[in-house]
């Protein structure tokens, strides 16, 4: 093997082990967020768009925007999903319409640091 071949073979681990990494610490995120007090929040805007992923290849993103207040602090978030079908990704946002109320999770130790889980909704509800 080439010392150029071990280089990309290196940077090729390198980045795998980075992903790695970040995908067990959004899952850990995720996990303790659960156990976080919830706040009402408020839908501020949603969005989907189609965007080019790779060649050829293409994805809808769905947005929402939302902000919460904790002690009189506002604060703000979003949460951005990625679906391969139009069709599922209309269903979703339609979870979340502008204005909508919404359960928050957030971090007490950091309120800026929020999620919202799909099962902590209950039916929208325009405000």
């Amino acid at each position: 093997m080439k010392i150029q071949d071990g280089i990309w073979v290196a940077l090729l681990v390198l980045i795998i082990a980075a992903a790695a990494v970040y995908w067990v610490r959004k899952q850990m995120k995720l996990r303790r967020a659960r156990t976080w007090p919830k706040e009402s929040g408020r839908v501020d805007s949603t969005s989907l768009t189609m965007e080019e992923t790779g060649e050829n290849q293409h994805a809808w993103f769905a947005v929402v925007n939302y902000s919460y207040s904790i002690a009189n602090a506002p604060y703000s978030g979003f949460v951005r999903r990625r679906f391969i079908l139009k069709k599922s990704a209309d269903k979703w946002i339609a979870i979340y319409p502008n204005g909508a109320s919404l359960a928050i999770r957030y971090d007490p130790v950091n309120p800026k640091d929020s999620v919202i889980f799909d099962d902590d909704q209950t039916a929208p509800k325009a405000s």
